[in-house]
């Protein structure tokens, strides 16, 4: 069967000319001569041919309380409200995340076997103001897809997010007191895999932690480990062992196991691929400009190129130095992990620890992001490009 992925995350406010329903925080045009069954948690629309054993669902379920993060929210709604009532025994592949009117946006979809018939799961979820809606589509056929294109062309929330009571897992109130918190081993690795969305291959990073108390976490959190462990657990979270040169580690969801290379590398037991353990970061002071987008250095060479005041924009750029403090220039920076979309411009004092880097403005903001080193190099003496936030940012010049 034909696989149906949409990138929604530009592009989810188009107008429908049907009538639209509003239900919690999304709205949306339901498809036409579908049977639909509404209930106070879920409205549940489904199409089917009987003779054909064929059918397709949509449902969109109730607002719910918030795991405490996007990744949370979507790992929670596709086990409970997808794989465990449908039965889907698949992983979804995630798309980027995005940002709808500030509500934080997961889409993920996977194929699985139903009865010996090639079906398809997607997902969507929105997170914030500690809220969480979900909508889950399950499709055995193709020929209803112009009906669910149409749906999911409609879908749009209610409003813009309200930022004023609502932080984020990376977004700290000037507030707050956050303690370091349990330093886990983090351990990295970079995979080639095939997006359909662009039909081609690309690079993909994934992360593991592996706590002291023997405790694991198979993801990196938006604001890296400074006071994650602290913070209530979701069914992502397992235990590993060591055995030996073995390492046996499982959640919920999925089990494996890893051999040791040696002390900084470690392979799955059936692949030759390699992870690498990220080194600490505690303390580090940076010099120099960091970006993400490579095509600024096509463009300019010295940092006085970059922010000559003849240009009439500023790049995306974070000016380090070891005093420790920041500025950042150009577009926000980091509006991809605020759900309120909160101004990264400005200027203030840096701290890395944990694998954490916060920011604190002059202004009193406060925003934590992730941040490791690139596979086993020594952050300290490799200053040529950091992972920050998830994506590899890499110094002027180098």
């Amino acid at each position: 069967m034909k696989r149906i992925i949409f990138i929604l995350i530009l592009s989810l406010a188009l107008q429908a000319s049907a009538q639209q329903e509003n239900f919690h925080l999304v709205k949306y045009t339901p498809p036409k001569n579908w049977k639909v069954e509404k209930h106070e948690k879920v409205n549940f629309y489904t199409k089917e041919d009987k003779a054909k054993s064929t059918y397709s669902n949509i449902i969109v379920y109730v607002e719910m309380p918030s795991k405490g993060s996007a990744q949370k929210d979507f790992d929670f709604a596709w086990q409970d409200l997808l794989s465990k009532p449908f039965t889907v025994n698949a992983t979804p592949k995630l798309l980027p995340q995005g940002n709808v009117k500030g509500w934080a946006l997961l889409n993920g979809s996977a194929q699985y076997q139903n009865n010996g018939i090639t079906s398809l799961a997607m997902l969507f979820t929105f997170t914030g103001e500690n809220k969480m809606q979900a909508i889950v589509i399950i499709a055995n056929n193709i020929q209803n897809k112009a009906d669910i294109e149409q749906f999911i062309n409609s879908v749009d929330v209610m409003r813009t997010v309200n930022t004023t009571n609502s932080p984020s897992t990376s977004t700290i109130n000037s507030q707050s007191k956050i303690t370091n918190g349990t330093m886990p081993e983090v351990w990295m690795i970079s995979k080639q895999k095939y997006n359909s969305s662009i039909k081609k291959s690309i690079m993909q990073v994934e992360w593991m932690a592996l706590y002291p108390n023997g405790d694991y976490y198979p993801y990196l959190p938006d604001g890296g480990f400074i006071g994650f462990s602290e913070q209530p657990k979701n069914d992502s979270w397992g235990s590993y062992s060591k055995q030996g040169n073995k390492i046996f580690a499982k959640n919920k969801f999925q089990s494996y196991e890893f051999e040791k290379i040696n002390t900084e590398q470690i392979k799955y037991a059936y692949s030759s691929s390699l992870w690498y353990k990220c080194k600490p970061v505690d303390g580090l002071r940076l010099d120099g400009a960091y970006t993400p987008n490579v095509s600024i250095y096509a463009k300019f060479k010295t940092i006085n190129d970059l922010i000559s005041p003849g240009r009439k924009e500023r790049e995306d750029v974070i000016f380090f130095k070891k005093d420790g403090t920041f500025s950042i220039e150009g577009a926000d920076f980091f509006g991809n992990v605020t759900y309120g979309k909160i101004s990264s411009k400005g200027n203030g004092t840096y701290a890395i620890n944990n694998f954490s880097l916060v920011f604190t403005y002059n202004d009193g903001r406060k925003i934590q992001v992730s941040f490791t080193g690139i596979k086993n190099a020594n952050p300290a003496t490799n200053p040529d490009g950091y992972i920050i936030n998830g994506l590899t940012n890499y110094k002027l010049g180098k």
